[in-house]
């Protein structure tokens, strides 16, 4: 056993077995090094740990008592089942040493600036990220499990992995497309997938999530359009915090990344959502304007490749389909009102891209002047149109 006290966390490096022979001592020496250093969090490095009996288990819960703060790391398979099995998964944060996988001669399902999602085998697939770190991906699969259990179709995760210097999750996906492609290549039932898209936004903009880790989509949009002050005048940044704070404060959930190409699959023509990092709380203008603006973004620019090339205009029929057919019910008389603050919501999602997006070709003086541009030119002028399509019932069946 090793000890290693540094910046206020004191790691403790188990090897070989602790069972009845030396659990006592392995206990009594933790116990003391926290008392010694004045340890607020413990990490247990079980990397080299073979075997950990009942004798074991009850001196690591002495050391949960004392500092509850207490995280097990590089777990093998073997040690996380013995410690499954005994309840400890349950109080203690255990976290198994990740498999390591190769994609070399996988199909490329589809890449973007922040993932890669390649074909494993007939039913897996994995996402690999590009930039993640390990927290934000078991953030991510938290949310997911959370989503599932509320009835939020979304593909089963059930594993994280290294690859290379980058991390993964693992997802069974047997016989699937990305909702895109099937768009793109069954167009005799394209009406019936966007249907199935909008019963499926409806669903999450209807769903609360008890994960406690939510944060309001307002407060998000208004710490980063706050990056404009200066750029905007006292009076243009007023009206500005006075389009998001009209917004409702809503404790449903929204997307944050909608009508992506790798965020949803499809199998047996049912969707899948694979794609949960980016979900918050709020109203669903917020998802609704995401679809507009992801539709008319990139074709105009062309960043979505095939799928937005002028000669095969998918998002664009998409988009006509989509806002023919979400707004149901009595909001279906006021379809022009939603739909006109929808564009102008969606101007204001391309600023904030501007302001978030990670742009190497341009400089962040000019991605700040461009998010500036689109708020006084596009959306100040038209603020009123949102405020008042806001007073509409946007989940209505």
């Amino acid at each position: 056993m090793k000890i290693i006290f540094n910046n206020n966390v004191l790691t403790v490096r188990l090897t070989g077995r602790v069972d009845s022979a030396n659990a006592v001592s392995v206990g009594k020496k933790i116990l003391h090094s926290i008392d010694e250093h004045k340890a607020e969090k413990i990490i247990i490095d079980a990397k080299e740990l073979k075997y950990i009996s009942s004798a074991g288990m009850r001196a690591i819960l002495k050391v949960k008592k004392a500092k509850p703060d207490l995280h097990i790391v590089n777990v093998s398979c073997e040690v996380y089942e013995l410690l499954d099995m005994a309840g400890f998964t349950d109080i203690i944060d255990i976290r198994r040493t990740l498999r390591e996988i190769s994609v070399e001669g996988c199909e490329v399902i589809e890449e973007c600036e922040i993932d890669t999602v390649y074909r494993l085998d007939r039913d897996t697939i994995v996402k690999i990220y590009k930039r993640s770190d390990l927290e934000d991906i078991r953030r991510e699969m938290n949310f997911a499990k959370q989503a599932f259990i509320n009835g939020i179709p979304t593909a089963i995760s059930f594993d994280i992995v290294k690859c290379g210097e980058r991390y993964g999750v693992v997802f069974e996906l047997v016989r699937s497309d990305t909702f895109v492609d099937r768009l793109k290549n069954d167009p005799e039932h394209f009406d019936e997938y966007v249907e199935k898209f909008i019963m499926l936004t409806k669903k999450l903009h209807s769903t609360e999530l008890d994960c406690g880790e939510l944060v309001s989509a307002n407060d998000v949009y208004r710490q980063r359009f706050a990056e404009l002050e200066g750029v905007l005048t006292d009076d243009e940044m007023s009206e500005l915090n006075r389009l998001i704070d009209s917004v409702p404060e809503r404790n449903t959930v929204i997307h944050g990344d909608l009508y992506k190409k790798n965020n949803i699959m499809i199998r047996d023509d049912e969707l899948l959502m694979i794609g949960m990092g980016e979900l918050m709380r709020g109203h669903p203008i917020y998802d609704i304007c995401e679809v507009y603006f992801a539709c008319t973004y990139f074709f105009e620019t062309g960043k979505g490749g095939e799928n937005t090339d002028p000669g095969n205009d998918i998002s664009m029929h998409f988009l006509e389909k989509f806002t023919a057919m979400y707004f149901t019910g009595s909001i279906r008389e006021d379809r022009e009102r939603a739909v006109n603050a929808v564009k102008i919501f969606g101007e204001y999602r391309k600023a904030y891209v501007y302001l978030s997006a990670d742009d190497t070709d341009i400089t962040y003086e000019e991605r700040l002047k461009n998010a500036a541009d689109i708020i006084k030119e596009r959306v100040l002028p038209n603020i009123d149109i949102i405020m008042d399509a806001l007073t509409l019932d946007f989940i209505e069946w």
